[in-house]
């Protein structure tokens, strides 16, 4: 993800990020009251503790607009890296003429990582992906959480069966040893279709 610039002014930051997490707010916050962000942002439950203690004022900017329409009509899909030495940027090469709109965090360690990531697919128009070799405890972890119905990927047949049975919507991959032709069809099997909802049988369980 290309962060974008940011401006402060007397009393007031504006950052434009898709994703606005704990480590992209360090050491900016002195003298600042209100805190503004670009509409669809998403913003982890660790910054909201952290702007009520500081009483710093949460502002959405409508002037968002323009990204919005810039991925109008792809799968927004949230991919973090942690807890491995895989490097995704081949990946993301190969998914470029793909229609999914791929944002990277910001975040520093596995659990801002899982922060984001479940804090994005819970609000229903976001999918997440992770990509570590922690995946017992990042699955674990991560249906701790309401809306959140992450699946571990085994291929790309199981990926299709995961979202079929419960309408997955945050995907874990242990990268380690599959290709890349493997990898881009898990990640493409995984977001077509775009976000999705509980299946009505699993509805208010899961």
């Amino acid at each position: 993800m290309n962060r974008a610039a940011t401006e402060q002014i007397t009393g007031e930051l504006a950052i434009s990020d898709e994703v606005v997490a704990l480590a992209g707010l360090h050491g900016r916050l002195g003298g600042i009251s209100r805190l503004m962000v670009r509409r669809g942002a998403i913003i982890t439950p660790a910054v909201r503790d952290l702007l009520r203690d500081k009483k710093i004022e949460l502002i959405t900017q409508a002037s968002a607009e323009n990204n919005v329409n810039a991925i109008a009509g792809k799968t927004r899909l949230l991919l973090g890296v942690a807890n491995t030495n895989y490097r995704p940027a081949e990946l993301l090469r190969v998914l470029g003429r793909e229609p999914i709109a791929i944002e990277q965090p910001v975040a520093t360690g596995f659990n801002e990582h899982m922060e984001l990531l479940t804090a994005a697919v819970s609000t229903g128009d976001t999918l997440g992906m992770l990509l570590t070799e922690e995946t017992a405890a990042a699955l674990c972890l991560a249906n701790r959480h309401g809306g959140v119905r992450a699946i571990a990927a085994t291929d790309s047949r199981g990926v299709a069966d995961g979202v079929r049975a419960i309408g997955a919507n945050l995907l874990v991959v242990h990268p380690r040893g599959r290709t890349l032709f493997e990898m881009k069809r898990i990640v493409s099997q995984f977001c077509a279709g775009g976000p999705r909802i509980c299946p009505e049988l699993w509805r208010g369980r899961l």
